[in-house]
């Protein structure tokens, strides 16, 4: 007979919000408390909506679709996931300056960071002008 499969791990609760099991009590705030940059992106979806495919998109938008340049300029920037999970606004401010990062989240509007909120950085969520974006790279 065959094992049974083994439930999710769990949620945390954290400010009346589920949260999956790599966030932990103090990542809503770091995550709303995250210093923005003016050149920064964020994208941001629901979770398993193909976020990380979404991030590299957008990558490949900001060089052009130079798939070259898009390795040299994020090949360590990934920085460990969506930047609520453990340590990953950590990870990020440690990133160069030189470039804007690219980060990508599932957290509700009410925990992106307030600069965000704000008007600073720029936001990947409206996939039509995305793939419009997208569509007008050339894939030279």
């Amino acid at each position: 007979m065959a094992d049974k499969p083994k439930p999710f791990l769990g949620v945390n609760v954290i400010n009346g919000f589920k949260w999956p099991p790599l966030v932990r009590d103090t990542n809503p705030e770091k995550v709303a408390n995250f210093k923005v940059r003016d050149d920064d992106v964020f994208v941001l979806t629901y979770p398993k909506a193909e976020t990380h495919w979404a991030q590299e998109l957008v990558r490949n938008i900001m060089c052009k679709g130079n798939k070259d340049k898009v390795k040299e300029d994020y090949a360590n920037s990934s920085a460990g996931g969506p930047i609520e999970f453990v340590d990953t606004c950590e990870k990020f401010d440690s990133l160069s300056t030189e470039k804007p990062r690219v980060m990508m989240t599932h957290v509700p509007v009410d925990v992106l960071p307030k600069q965000v909120l704000e008007g600073k950085g720029k936001e990947y969520e409206e996939w039509d002008s995305f793939f419009e974006e997208y569509l007008k790279t050339d894939s030279k």
